[in-house]
């Protein structure tokens, strides 16, 4: 497959709302993704078990264009950790910046693709 956009989705203790911010890239007009889950560690306290979550959508995309990657929990960084980790093991030509939480519209990696094509650079 060919990657055009590399999602990085920083996930940071909010698991709640995780599942919501997944399905708006899974409804993308756009095909030619890759997702990057990247945890800046998680909570002590906190229960998620990404496989609840990750396991079914892997079976729906066996392509390994979702991946999930947990590291050490870096207090104060603000996700930056995750970031620059994501942007090492990114395989597409753009790199997109989500959060956790964050809603995004079906049309959102089609509108980056028509602005790429407006001033390609």
């Amino acid at each position: 497959m060919n990657i055009q956009f590399s999602v990085v989705m920083t996930v940071y203790e909010t698991w709640t709302l995780l599942p919501r911010a997944i399905a708006c890239l899974m409804n993308q007009s756009v095909r030619d993704w890759e997702l990057l889950l990247v945890c800046d560690g998680q909570a002590p306290e906190d229960r998620f078990v990404p496989q609840r979550i990750l396991e079914p959508l892997m079976q729906r995309y066996p392509d390994n264009r979702i991946e999930y990657f947990e590291l050490p929990r870096a207090e104060g960084c603000w996700g930056n950790v995750s970031r620059a980790y994501g942007l090492q093991k990114a395989q597409g030509e753009y790199i997109c910046w989500v959060n956790h939480d964050n809603l995004i519209s079906p049309c959102f990696l089609q509108a980056h693709r028509n602005n790429i094509r407006k001033q390609p650079g």
